[in-house]
């Protein structure tokens, strides 16, 4: 992991989004649910709407962004054609999104563990109902099927916990942590009960082991976050 690289890239993309927040650019957010802010810039604006749904919007866009929609998508292949439809061209697309399947580089995360039992399990009922919870790793492929060139493809390892030697490693894998605890049980509680048939009761005790395994600082689970942009074709 290059913590170095890592903060580069990060610095290199809010200081794109801010230059897409100039005066001369306008930008729409889309959610699902009315969640957001109301503190925003004067050339920014959502709508709630769903983006499975035919887009039926009156101009195409100079780019398109999509962040953290693993779990929420049946049709991913169609997500990233209609992303291709709706982009200008010479337009530019940029998709980040996670590989949730938990490992260790060196072996510390034990299949029997209840924390990769919960990953396995999870991942599991996601892909009962259709929804794919770890999208990363197909982004390219989908990319590229869709008509995109200019392709670019970075993959970011992220600790879960302090437990990295690295100073900014450390600070990262805290904040995972500090996340992943706060939505487990909001995560888990509906597609192990639907899914699986398990009593709340039954589900908490699983979530008992997991909290444990992931602030154990001798298990050094990681997942992975990838990142692909793509352009349209000037002549498309």
């Amino acid at each position: 992991m290059h913590a170095k690289q890592f903060l580069s890239d990060l610095v290199n993309y809010h200081f794109a989004l801010h230059r897409l927040t100039t005066v001369l650019s306008q930008v729409l957010g889309v959610d699902l649910s009315p969640i957001q802010p109301r503190m925003v810039p004067p050339n920014v604006r959502f709508e709630v709407d769903d983006i499975e749904a035919p887009w039926v919007y009156s101009a195409p866009f100079d780019y398109i962004h999509s962040r953290y929609m693993a779990g929420s998508l049946g049709n991913w292949p169609e997500f990233v054609k209609q992303a291709f439809k709706n982009t200008k061209p010479g337009g530019w697309v940029e998709f980040q999104d996670y590989d949730h399947d938990f490992y260790s580089e060196d072996g510390s995360l034990k299949e029997e563990s209840d924390l990769r039992q919960w990953n396995i399990s999870l991942l599991k009922a996601f892909s009962d109902i259709g929804r794919d919870a770890s999208p990363g790793a197909h982004l390219k492929n989908w990319v590229t099927d869709a008509g995109f060139e200019n392709i670019i493809h970075k993959v970011f390892k992220l600790p879960v916990g302090p437990w990295p030697k690295n100073k900014q490693l450390k600070e990262i894998g805290s904040l995972n942590l500090l996340n992943l605890l706060d939505g487990m049980e909001a995560i888990s509680v509906a597609p192990f009960t639907r899914c699986f048939g398990w009593s709340k009761e039954k589900v908490q005790v699983l979530l008992t082991g997991v909290r444990k395994d992931v602030q154990n600082p001798r298990i050094h689970s990681i997942y992975e976050l990838h990142v692909v942009c793509g352009q349209k074709p000037p002549d498309s």
